[in-house]
């Protein structure tokens, strides 16, 4: 027989599969296949903007120009590459080659239908070593696992889809390695899965674990040595993959250790029971993560995303259940099993303990393992469904058990339903019919399979035609409880992401202006990662996670941007301090509608794009001849740093002795020796020049003071006060041709306690002001307010004039010359995230980099001229390089010795 025709014969049950996932996938995805709509989300997960698409639209533009760097400068202000490398060493992306970079939105959705193929075929190849032979279960259970609700729903994340796909490869590499001793697959699969994710492999590590223990001690009737070696067997194939992926995997670590998000301590108090909101959450998306509705409409607002996601198909969950109920039989393996893992869903359900667990007890509101449980349905239900039903056995066991499982589902729909409608949403009619809609659907579908069952074992002449529809009832189900997660959302437009006008000035100016410099823009709708996606450099950024030393710059600046707790990078610019931008090297501003800037002038215009040239802006490297210590500066405000930034480069109490900062801050604050002038509804208790004790006696309370300075329109307020209660406080000022109003005022919270708060002064048509009004306190309320400042902010272009800058010869993203000459003492400044991978050559000799400016890079210079070269070479990931390449070398030298054994060794069989 032709070969060609065997490998059609013994493949086609998979072709079958193929031709199955496919139709599914183009009935979910039918919107974004035919373009309809882009698989680009701007709701609940609008992460596809911020990052994910800027990052592999980065990521193709590197592999088609044959390019690939260790350091990006087009990810804030600059990190490795190993600080989101969760999307560069995804195999998934290579196919998008084929597609231009401004069309990646297909080229995502083509993505994930390999996945999803990958994902579905070696599901049934699992299904094949458990020996389940009905081909109809087969194929049917697989195309279940390939789109669970976790790959419907975090596919969008596009990567996390991704680590399903791994998963299912390694799932089906551990079992031929406990099943048959064949260990490549499962090596090669972990190898996959950490040169693209630490964080993944822990939960893959912990599943993987439990999984080989309750695997070997079920199947194994040997002595303890014997499963001990089968252990230890999957053990040393699991460390031969990491050591495969050391070149990304240990960089990665390196990252994450050093990191300060890398993980907080635990401790018992942390573990907690769950409320019965998120209680019914997690039992709903046990039938399907839609339950609650989609959008911005779903019940308990983010736990749709958040939360466990563990929907598979209702048939399977029952089967699954049926297996797990059965733990009275006579196997004593079986029934500790079933109860193990009964305890883990129920734990997981009610508890946060198995987050911890499978997070390694840290951050325990992470569920993105929640795949691994939809796998234990699929698998045990595909198991009990060959078993149970289509065999002649404990058929009625089945039908009572599926009788009482239908009967308890439906009363948990019921009262999830119920309460879902008249407590949390609001009375919403429209919301609430729509609930009511998919309540109804779910129910139909429950009773539907309890018939199909009943009707298969008590109606044996018709199996075959029961069969075949229970079957097709599940595909059905698969499409209609899928279908909201993907097309009931709000979807990113194309003209506005990828059509985008600032494209054009953007390319227009790095045409005529080769020179290193920062761009931002303040298009609304522009991601985070824009400068990733337009591929210039800029300073937000939404992937920077776990570079040290850019989050410390932002924090020590006052400007990070907070999701869930975690400090991820600079906020959008146009919240950001104008200095701060100078300071950082931003030479243009893009704006979407003009507006006037100081010292700004317009380089190009589109229609309503303008860009706006700064010419307060600093260079790259610059120069300065004044030196201070963090010590001197740790207590001042972030505006105050920002300033002091202008002026003078700041070291660690560390690097003292080495650069002798003997630099003293210039203080431009300016204490403020007056008495309060004026009272209103307050009891004075003690007054003093800068600070004043009160307690509040009317309902407006306030105190105003007459300076007797004249302080700029450039400057700020500071003070410290201190209340018992939260509140706002809102400061007056103006000058002596107008009253106070609310136009010249700023009002900010306060929280019970002591703080210190600065204000801006910002006054339209004057240059001083000469009275202030401070409204703060609630009625018999006690008030301290001390140490009344005002600072005047030093004039940019002054500071900027007096620094030398470094003029660059050369700029790519690894390597960086330039040359420069001073005349004094000082520190040049890069405005480049401090890492140990970056060196510089001075003057032909290698000279240590300093940590300054909380997190840049500095070079300590004497008066000279010099020519540097900067280079940067990630040292762990040279040493992964090798311990990958010794483990590949060890890999095959071992599989010749073995395959030059057996030669000879048949060699010598024959002979004999």
């Amino acid at each position: 027989m032709p070969k060609t025709k065997m490998f059609i014969l013994e493949n086609q049950n998979i072709f079958k599969l193929i031709v199955l996932i496919s139709s599914i996938f183009a009935a979910l995805y039918w919107k974004f296949i035919f373009l309809h709509k882009t698989y680009i989300f701007a709701d609940i997960g609008g992460d596809t903007i911020e990052s994910y698409v800027p990052t592999y639209t980065q990521f193709i533009r590197d592999l088609k120009s044959f390019s690939f760097n260790l350091w990006d400068f087009n990810v804030g202000v600059g990190a490795s590459k190993f600080a989101a490398v969760s999307h560069v060493f995804d195999v998934f992306l290579l196919p998008m080659l084929v597609f231009p970079t401004s069309k990646i939105y297909i080229g995502l959705v083509f993505s994930l239908y390999l996945k999803t193929l990958v994902t579905g075929i070696f599901f049934y190849k699992i299904l094949c070593l458990y020996n389940i032979k009905d081909t109809k279960i087969k194929i049917v259970c697989s195309a279940v696992w390939a789109f669970n609700g976790f790959m419907v729903l975090w596919g969008q994340h596009y990567f996390f889809a991704t680590f399903v796909a791994y998963f299912t490869i390694i799932m089906y590499g551990l079992e031929l390695l406990l099943r048959k001793g064949k260990p490549y697959v499962f090596i090669f699969s972990i190898f996959l899965l950490a040169v693209q994710s630490v964080h993944e492999m822990i939960h893959i590590t912990v599943f993987g674990a439990m999984y080989s223990i309750a695997h070997v001690l079920y199947y194994s009737n040997s002595s303890l040595k014997a499963v001990f070696l089968k252990l230890l067997n999957v053990i040393c194939c699991y460390t031969l993959g990491l050591l495969l992926s050391m070149l990304s995997f240990l960089p990665q670590l390196i990252v994450l250790f050093e990191s300060p998000e890398g993980g907080k301590p635990f401790s018992l108090n942390q573990i907690s029971i769950y409320s019965f909101d998120i209680i019914l959450q997690n039992i709903a998306t046990f039938i399907s993560n839609n339950f609650f509705g989609v959008g911005s409409s779903y019940f308990g607002y983010f736990n749709y995303y958040e939360k466990l996601q563990q929907s598979t198909s209702i048939l399977l969950l029952l089967f699954c259940f049926i297996a797990l109920a059965e733990i009275k039989g006579n196997s004593k393996k079986l029934r500790n099993l079933s109860i193990f893992i009964i305890s883990i869903f129920i734990l997981s359900t009610c508890t946060n303990i198995i987050s911890y667990i499978f997070n390694l007890f840290q951050l325990p509101d992470n569920h993105r393992y929640t795949y691994t449980f939809s796998f234990i349905i699929c698998l045990f239900g595909c198991l009990s469904l060959d078993s149970y039903l289509f065999s002649n056995s404990k058929q009625k066991f089945v039908e009572k058990t599926s009788t009482y499982f239908n009967e308890v589902l439906l009363t948990i729909i019921f009262i999830v339903s119920i309460y879902s409608m008249f407590l949390n949403t609001n009375n919403d009619l429209k919301y609430n019919l729509k609930l009511m809609l998919y309540v109804f659907l779910v129910w139909v579908l429950i009773v539907a399979y309890k018939y199909l069952i009943s009707s298969y074992i008590n109606n044996p002449g018709k199996r075959r035609i029961v069969s075949n529809v229970l079957m097709s009832m599940v595909i059905v189900e698969i499409v209609l409880l899928n279908y909201p997660t993907m097309n009931l959302r709000n979807f990113a437009e194309i003209n506005h992401y990828f059509k985008d006008p600032s494209y054009k000035i953007v390319n227009e100016i790095k045409a005529l202006d080769k020179e290193f410099y920062r761009i931002v823009n303040d298009n609304p709708l522009t991601a985070h990662n824009d400068s990733l996606l337009e591929n210039y450099y800029g300073v937000t950024t939404y992937s920077s996670l776990n570079n040290r030393s850019y989050i410390n710059f932002s924090s020590e600046t006052g400007f990070q941007y907070w999701i869930g707790g975690k400090k991820i990078g600079f906020v959008h610019h146009n919240l950001a301090d104008r200095r701060l931008l100078d300071f950082l090297g931003v030479k243009y501003f893009l704006q979407s509608h003009k507006e006037s800037l100081n010292n700004t002038e317009i380089a190009l215009a589109d229609g309503n794009y303008h860009l706006l040239k700064n010419n307060d802006y600093y260079n790259f490297g610059t120069f300065y001849n004044k030196i201070i210590n963090y010590d001197g500066i740790s207590d001042y405000d972030p505006e105050v740093k920002r300033d002091i930034l202008l002026d003078n480069a700041v070291v660690s109490i560390k690097n003292q002795n080495i650069v002798n900062a003997n630099y003293k801050i210039e203080d431009n604050y300016k204490n403020l020796d007056y008495s309060f002038s004026r009272k209103s509804g307050v009891l004075v208790e003690s007054q003093l020049n800068n600070k004043i004790a009160y307690v509040v006696e009317g309902t407006d309370p306030n105190v105003q003071v007459d300076l007797n300075i004249s302080a700029q329109n450039d400057s700020f307020i500071e003070m410290i006060v201190e209340c018992a209660k939260q509140q706002d406080i809102q400061i007056f000022w103006k000058d002596d041709k107008n009253e106070f109003s609310e136009a010249n005022s700023t009002r900010i919270p306060v929280t019970a306690g002591k703080h210190k708060i600065n204000v801006p002064i910002y006054i339209n048509g004057s240059d001083t002001i000469n009275s202030i009004r401070i409204d703060v306190g609630q009625p018999g309320e006690k008030i301290n307010l001390s140490d009344i400042r005002i600072y005047e902010r030093p004039n940019v272009t002054a500071m900027k004039s007096t620094k030398i800058p470094l003029n660059i010869t050369s700029f790519k993203e690894t390597k960086i010359t330039g040359n420069i000459e001073i005349s004094n003492n000082g520190m040049l400044v890069l405005t480049l995230p401090y890492d140990k991978g970056w060196h510089a050559i001075v003057n032909g000799v290698e000279q240590e980099t300093i940590e300054v400016d909380f997190g840049m890079t500095g070079i300590y210079l004497k008066p000279g001229s010099y020519d540097i070269e900067l280079y940067y070479k990630n040292f762990y990931f040279t040493i992964g390089i090798i311990i990958s390449g010794i483990t590949l070398f060890g890999i095959i030298l071992y599989n010749l010795i073995i395959n030059t054994k057996r030669k000879v060794g048949m060699k010598n069989f024959k002979g004999n």
